[in-house]
């Protein structure tokens, strides 16, 4: 079984091409998990943050889930294959869309993850 190795993910979240937030992916022992914050006011996001503007993961995988084509779905090995994926997973299905979603105008810029770059930065130091 491989060995997971604890980090943190950060990509930014966008709204009318405006930086509204950020978007985390956690990998721990536990497993994978999602979380959001946000600081400025978003359409997308509207009803899930708390006051500090953070998203849960619970909340954040409803919102996630409208933007994942269901594992289900008639087709579903070949549409995957047409992402250039073997297996289901919902993080790659989500950087391959961009986590777009015709009712809205929010997405994730998945090009550039900023703990990565963020970490760079601070060895250089």
């Amino acid at each position: 079984m491989p060995r997971i190795t604890p980090r943190v993910e950060r990509y930014k979240i966008y709204e009318n091409e405006q930086h509204v937030g950020f978007f985390n992916v956690s990998y721990s022992v536990d497993g994978r998990t999602f979380t959001a914050d946000l600081f400025a006011p978003s359409m997308a996001f509207i009803l899930m943050p708390d006051g500090q503007g953070h998203v849960t993961h619970e909340k954040i995988k409803s919102w996630l889930i409208d933007r994942i084509v269901p594992p289900t779905r008639i087709g579903i090995d070949d549409l995957l294959r047409q992402m250039g994926l073997s297996e289901y997973d919902q993080l790659s299905i989500l950087k391959y869309t961009s986590a777009k979603h015709a009712s809205d105008a929010g997405w994730i810029d998945f090009s550039e993850n900023l703990e990565a770059v963020e970490k760079q930065l601070t060895d250089q130091k």
